[in-house]
């Protein structure tokens, strides 16, 4: 996930700083739950059900069903066109 994009849902949210710096560290930055946790002095377990709870709610956000994942990639421009037609045309044959 880019900076943006997680600003734009912590800011729908109540979350408090050292959990915003917590979830920053992991979707961001790319830590790992333990190193996030020990970081800014909170529990595994809430940022682990935190992060999840934001990935849900940027699912949510573009529409994603809740069996499939998000990824981001940067690929050359008609590489990137390719996948998604591809992307595109998985999604039509799938929805009802």
């Amino acid at each position: 996930m880019i900076e943006t994009e997680l600003s734009k849902i912590l800011a729908r949210t109540k979350l408090g700083r050292p959990m915003q710096e917590a979830v920053h560290l992991v979707l961001v930055e790319g830590y790992s739950i333990t190193e996030s946790a020990r970081r800014v002095g909170v529990s595994r377990s809430r940022v682990r059900e935190t992060v999840s709870r934001i990935k849900r709610i940027y699912k949510e956000s573009l529409g994603c069903p809740r069996d499939w994942e998000v990824v981001t990639v940067c690929l050359p421009k008609e590489k990137a066109e390719k996948i998604k037609r591809w992307a595109e045309k998985l999604r039509n044959s799938i929805s009802p």
